[in-house]
């Protein structure tokens, strides 16, 4: 499918699943090893943990997993005990391109690890709208928005809205975030919509069938961000 904006405001994508095995950091540079013609930029996550003794204190430094990126570092990666996902910064360059990379991974992973049976996908959009004029109204463009009582000092310096709500009929929770932000265009002021699909019941673990399922998601996401935006909103990037 081809997209239905010139320039679509997203700044970033993501395609994330957890599952319940756990691999050792073995593995997982493994992983990154076979994927380092698309990600050659790596870095080793750590967790640290501070041990207290009285009046002395000792750092625990434990690898956590590993953090990827394309050369421009517009392509990212994350590899973690019970995680994997990819994500894209803007510009995006469609679903047909971005979709296979991060089953690319997701395949190169299980070479390596064997059979993964999913607990969580999770598909995530983040997008800025920028507006012309240093005063951004949410209701202008978006129709999730904070309302302020009569009298309210105003213009607001930051807005934010938050709604977390289910989609039954494709067994799916979304979360979306409304926020003003500010934008890198000379005078313009930004709307940041993040968007997060999640799906935590009925997952496959074929690979056809879990290719479906997150299109679907993606499907669900595109349905909620045409309702959440207004027509103004739309002429922007059209």
């Amino acid at each position: 499918m081809s997209q239905p904006y010139k320039v679509p405001p997203i700044t970033e994508a993501v395609i994330e699943i957890r599952f319940g095995e756990s691999i050792d950091k073995d593995k997982l540079a493994k992983v990154a090893k076979r994927l380092e013609e698309s990600y050659p930029l790596r870095d080793e996550e750590n967790i640290f943990q501070v041990e207290f003794n009285g009046a002395n204190a000792k750092l625990n430094v434990s690898p956590f997993g590993f953090k990827a990126s394309s050369v421009d570092q517009a392509d990212m990666l994350q590899l973690r005990p019970n995680q994997i996902s990819v994500s894209r910064r803007a510009p995006y360059l469609g679903w047909q391109v971005f979709e296979p990379k991060f089953f690319d991974a997701w395949e190169a992973l299980k070479r390596v690890a064997g059979l993964l049976l999913p607990t969580r996908i999770g598909v995530r959009y983040i997008n800025r709208i920028d507006v012309p004029g240093e005063i951004v109204l949410p209701s202008e463009y978006v129709w999730l928005f904070p309302e302020t009582p009569n009298g309210f000092p105003a213009p607001a310096q930051m807005q934010a809205g938050h709604i977390v709500t289910s989609w039954p009929e494709q067994k799916c929770q979304i979360t979306v975030n409304v926020s003003t932000v500010p934008s890198p265009l000379v005078g313009h002021g930004g709307l940041q919509l993040d968007m997060d699909v999640a799906r935590t019941e009925a997952l496959p673990g074929r690979a056809e069938e879990l290719r479906a399922v997150v299109s679907t998601m993606r499907d669900t996401k595109n349905q909620m961000f045409e309702m959440l935006i207004t027509d103004k909103a739309r002429e922007l990037f059209r």
